[in-house]
């Protein structure tokens, strides 16, 4: 993951006066001053190479204010008040969704996303609630930003399309930016009727596709429910119901198939989707870098992104039904990629699996947005069924088997749709490999903070997995200046065997201080294994490395305030 950065946007001066009234203007500032409070940005993303001027929604805190940004080549400047400003994106930046974190002296607030895009950006312009105040778009290829912001809202937006002409249209709200909103698209004819609509497509957000039946001015119109449904029956609306809506009758890619190339090796991969060329549907992956486990596909000409696995296992492809009825052979571990092209399709893979084995097969689909619903069956050397998998947990969609192999032998894996559905979009990746002793590192909440007087202790949780039983060094990295922290280690058993505790420590009282930090662990033994805190993130749900410390300047005793007062006279 790409380091972060610091990006001041905000050097205000105080005015200048006599030291007494200094001192008061300093002592007002410290009683009231906050740190930021961000529901949510707006616009949420930009176009790479432009200049987007944000506003901030929500409490931005006591300026001076300063962003960090885990995506380099994004920079920010002042806006006209602290509740702007400019996010400067290099024409290079990787498209796709960074993460930014308005922070001041005082604390930080939740991690933000901001989409860096390929298309022209267009910001909703209100009333548009009626078909006669439609926005009306300023091509067929665009991203337009809006915001839901009060009860009843409903976004309208024009759009002329010629006979057999298709566009898609994709909403980015809550799983992407993590706004508390369920929306609903629709495309609407000149005559107000619904012609098409879609609810959830990508967990809560609408994706369609609509072909136009004749030459016209369509219409693309968008409201939303609370995403936690409550008594109310009615429209809902909120500043911070921010979205970004594609809107593209040019090429949008759903998946890359398949998902998932060996690392070490130079291939293709067949895009699909819609509006797609024939001269951009292969496109080259480039894995020689084992130390990326994706990789990008991204294009001028394409609206949105994916991302293709590059895995250290093997890949094997299932073979299209329609020429031959043969399960695929393959060696384990393995990465298995298939397509349930069909309804009532079955797709099958055997292997070679000796007693006592303990196998685990982990299905990935719904999280790439494959409106497949998984179920795995495991048959044994005589053929027979040993094990049926469905969801994982309760809205878990994807599986994971495992399974003590009982006799040496020739097996096989089966995967279906739950309701034998299928189509192109019907797409998956299995990690087949074998369950191996491993542990997890994880806290609570990604922002802390504590004094310059004070000392601060991060409880960090170990999760030893299928008996892992090694020593683990715990330690923080990427410390500022003026903070320290010892290692700590976690014993196989005893009390630091499930919880340790990192203690950082402030060298000596001084000003206050932001940054990004990580937590770390590192195994003791033969088979040293490094791995990654996390922390969880609330809106979206995600996970993420980069956690923050403030240090507060601590308030002056009052032996310091009567010296600061004999100063003074």
């Amino acid at each position: 993951m790409p380091a972060g950065q610091n990006l001041p946007i905000d050097a205000r001066a105080y005015s200048r006066g006599i030291l007494a009234g200094m001192l008061i203007a300093l002592l007002a500032h410290r009683a009231t001053a906050a740190s930021p409070e961000i529901d949510a940005i707006y616009p949420a993303g930009g176009m790479a190479g432009e200049t987007v001027e944000l506003s901030l929604i929500g409490k931005p805190g006591t300026a001076p204010l300063q962003v960090w940004c885990n995506q380099p080549g994004i920079s920010a400047t002042v806006g006209d008040s602290k509740n702007t400003l400019a996010l400067s994106i290099d024409a290079d930046v990787p498209t796709g969704r960074c993460w930014l974190r308005i922070f001041n002296a005082e604390g930080a607030s939740r991690l933000i996303p901001f989409v860096v895009g390929t298309l022209p950006d267009m910001m909703e312009n209100e009333p548009n609630n009626e078909v006669d105040d439609a926005n009306q778009t300023p091509s067929q290829r665009c991203i337009i930003h809006g915001t839901l912001g009060r009860t009843g809202d409903v976004d309208t937006f024009a759009l002329p399309l010629l006979k057999e002409e298709t566009v898609v249209v994709s909403v980015e709200a809550n799983q992407v930016l993590g706004s508390e909103v369920d929306t609903v698209l629709q495309v609407v004819s000149p005559a107000g009727f619904v012609l098409h609509q879609n609810n959830d497509d990508r967990g809560l957000d609408p994706q369609l596709v609509f072909t136009a039946p004749a030459s016209n001015r369509y219409f693309i119109r968008l409201f939303g429910f609370p995403a936690t449904p409550d008594r109310n029956i009615r429209l809902a609306g909120a500043s911070a119901y921010v979205y970004r809506m594609s809107v593209t009758t040019g090429p949008f890619i759903d998946h890359a198939f398949p998902l998932a190339v060996e690392a070490g090796e130079s291939k293709t991969v067949q895009l699909a989707g819609w509006n797609i060329p024939d001269d951009l549907n292969v496109h080259p992956i480039d894995a020689n870098d084992s130390h990326n486990d994706w990789a990008t596909i991204s294009h001028p000409q394409f609206a949105n992104t994916v991302k293709v696995d590059v895995s250290p296992y093997p890949v094997f492809v299932a073979p299209d039904p329609s020429v031959t009825t043969d399960s695929t052979t393959m060696t384990l571990p393995a990465l298995l990629c298939g397509c349930i092209a069909a309804p009532n399709e079955a797709q099958e893979f055997r292997f070679q699996a000796e007693k006592d084995q303990r196998l685990r097969f982990r299905v990935s689909a719904r999280d790439r947005n494959s409106p497949l619903d998984p179920v795995l069956r495991f048959y044994g050397p005589d053929g027979k069924l040993v094990k049926k998998v469905d969801d994982s947990t309760r809205n878990v969609f994807d599986p994971e088997l495992t399974h003590r192999v009982k006799e040496t032998g020739e097996h096989s894996l089966q995967i279906t749709d739950l309701h034998q559905r299928g189509g192109f979009r019907y797409v998956y990746c299995i990690t087949a490999d074998f369950e191996t002793p491993d542990y997890s590192l994880s806290v609570e909440t990604d922002r802390f903070q504590f004094t310059d007087a004070e000392s601060l202790e991060i409880p960090v949780k170990v999760v030893r997995e299928r008996g892992f039983d090694a020593e683990i060094e715990v330690s923080a990295v990427g410390l500022p200046k003026g903070i320290s922290a010892d290692l700590v280690r976690s014993l196989p058993k005893g009390d630091t065997e499930k919880l340790v505790a990192i203690k950082l420590k402030r060298a000596a009282p001084g000003s206050s201080l932001s940054s990004t930090i990580r937590i770390v662990g590192k195994s003791l033994g033969d088979e040293a294994r490094g791995r990654v805190a996390t922390a969880p993130i609330a809106k979206p749900v995600a996970t993420t490395s980069d956690l923050w410390v403030t240090v507060l300047k601590s308030k002056p005793t009052e032996q310091a305030k009567t010296d600061e007062k004999k100063q003074q006279d």
